[in-house]
């Protein structure tokens, strides 16, 4: 009876050691899988970033012009083309003399006017951040200090349907 008893254990254990062993060699082989199709299907992506002409960069290409910016002040200027998922970002990085907080209040007061789904971060820390959707649009703008100056980068992005 004592056997018995230790053989059922015996069993017991062995039952729950494959079965841990089988979970471990499943997330194994899930993770390997998933880096193979990740591996397989590589993202399209085209980046053009805008040329300085005599000093100065214009925004993107397809930037929205409704969009408050310093146009003088741009240091920055990119336009990134994702075919395969139907997106286009433009993205402007420009300094301002203004407070960061006055920048962001101007662009969440923008963001609300025209009808963004809107969401905040940062307080008024280091970085401030605004996130907004509007249909098949996403705008996002953080603003954070450097030299004395507010730095305010912009990435609008649209998927074409």
């Amino acid at each position: 009876m004592l056997a018995n008893k230790y053989v059922k254990i015996f069993l017991s254990l062995l039952f729950i050691a494959l079965l841990i062993a089988g979970f471990v060699w499943w997330l194994k082989w899930s993770k390997e899988r998933a880096a193979r199709i990740v591996a397989e299907r590589p993202m399209n992506v085209q980046v053009e970033r805008v040329v300085e002409v005599e000093g100065k960069f214009t925004p993107p290409l397809g930037f929205p012009a409704s969009i408050p910016l310093e146009e003088d002040n741009i240091v920055e200027s990119i336009l990134t083309n994702f075919p395969t998922q139907n997106a286009v970002q433009t993205s402007v990085i420009y300094r301002s003399t203004e407070e960061k907080l006055d920048k962001y209040f101007e662009y969440r007061s923008y963001m609300e006017k025209e009808g963004y789904k809107l969401s905040e971060g940062g307080d008024t820390g280091e970085v401030l951040f605004l996130h907004g959707i509007k249909g098949n649009e996403n705008l996002s703008v953080t603003l954070s200090t450097w030299e004395g100056l507010t730095v305010v980068q912009i990435a609008h992005l649209t998927f074409v349907e």
